[in-house]
């Protein structure tokens, strides 16, 4: 009997010894299971940039103090595991004064709430300031400095340069164009099919035709062109001057709203260029930052500084060409733009009458002192030559 009672009482402590460490473990385990997430507390503005996502969740947030702006310049990574993971979604312990800017990425995992006033209000939208700008209560995406709107214009980053688009409604051909000043010009070579017209930019070894480098392309140079079948003239004033029967603005087989640019009107282009920018070089600003040859068949000649295309204008080597035997034969590719002007003249009996055009033309290398030659009266070229069409919208 007494052994029975000394079991039953070793029972009693054994029952109650295991429920005191239980009731133990489980009040650690509820310690351990709430993770414990202080207040934030951000003092000044936060300006999202970039994207912002959580990869892994935080389990502890110390209290953060931020009094004044910060910058993130790295990728910051939370690795901590998480006890809750959505533990960064508290909104009301999040205050703003001043701009915190996060130039690289922040990846998190959980909810990131940026309020509107953190970025600047236009007509009631958030924008971001790095990437667009508020004008008349709208807002226009940067290109550059430049605004514009890119569901019309296109924007080319590496120039800062902003382009229209206009279609040719003839073939519902596409080309960019480019305001210069008052004016606004094509900023590709015309590619529209006519009489006596080839495709442009084909290139020899050497300004004699000894071999082919590169066939012609239209789609990249547009085409050449005789001056008369430019001008939408008969045949006939390849070798008659035209100037007494052109009214100007001269269309000839540019777009509706397009005509073919005078002297005069070339040479307001070059002062819109030039008193824009003294420092780089007319040609600089106006040829095609890439296609043109950086030497030239005569060892003799100065080659001109490269070109930079700050204008748009983006002028390409394509050459000139012309008719003989039938048979098309290309001059120059990848060294000389010639453009058509819609001025010409004859020098009458001394060269037979041979009727010439004024051009404007860009080179690779110095010409008579300069890397290019503005159309002007008593200078042009025999009108055999087909050349470049750069059209110029009319004036309102």
């Amino acid at each position: 009997m007494k052994n029975l009672k000394l079991l039953l009482l070793s029972l009693v402590f054994a029952v109650l010894f295991i429920s005191c460490d239980d009731s133990a473990s489980s009040v650690d385990a509820n310690r351990e299971g709430n993770a414990v997430i202080d207040t934030v507390y951000v003092r000044d503005t936060i300006s999202q940039v970039d994207s912002v996502y959580v990869r892994d969740t935080i389990s502890r947030v110390d209290s953060v103090y931020v009094r004044d702006t910060l910058k993130f310049r790295d990728t910051l990574r939370i690795h901590e595991s998480a006890a809750k993971p959505d533990s960064l979604k508290s909104v009301d312990s999040v205050t703003h004064k001043d701009t915190i800017k996060i130039s690289d990425t922040v990846k998190v995992h959980d909810t990131v709430t940026v309020y509107k006033d953190a970025l600047p209000i236009c007509e009631g939208r958030a924008y971001n300031p790095q990437t667009e700008t508020c004008i008349e209560d709208k807002i226009y995406d940067l290109c550059g400095d430049k605004p514009y709107d890119k569901n019309q214009q296109i924007c080319d980053s590496a120039h800062a340069v902003v382009y229209g688009v206009f279609m040719d409604s003839r073939d519902k051909k596409r080309y960019r164009t480019i305001t210069i000043g008052e004016q606004t010009w094509m900023a590709e070579n015309l590619n529209f099919s006519a009489s006596r017209s080839v495709c442009g930019g084909a290139v020899y070894e050497d300004a004699y035709l000894k071999q082919l480098v590169s066939a012609a392309d239209c789609n990249v140079y547009g085409r050449l062109y005789a001056w008369a079948s430019a001008m939408g003239l008969d045949a006939e004033y390849d070798s008659l001057a035209a100037n007494k029967i052109i009214k100007k603005p001269h269309r000839g087989i540019c777009p509706e709203g397009w005509h073919i640019p005078d002297n005069e009107e070339w040479h307001a282009l070059f002062d819109a260029v030039t008193s824009r920018n003294t420092v780089l070089g007319f040609d600089e600003q106006m040829k095609s930052d890439s296609l043109w040859s950086s030497t030239y068949s005569k060892p003799d000649y100065v080659i001109s500084n490269p070109g930079l295309n700050t204008t748009g204008f983006n002028a390409l080597p394509a050459g000139r060409a012309a008719i003989k035997n039938g048979e098309t034969v290309y001059y120059e590719g990848s060294y000389d733009a010639f453009f058509l002007s819609a001025d010409d003249f004859d020098y009458g009996a001394r060269f037979e009458k041979v009727t010439f055009y004024n051009y404007m033309s860009f080179y690779n290398r110095e010409f008579n002192g300069k890397p290019y030659v503005l159309p002007y009266a008593g200078n042009g070229i025999d009108k055999k030559y087909f050349a470049s069409l750069r059209c110029l919208k009319d004036n309102p």
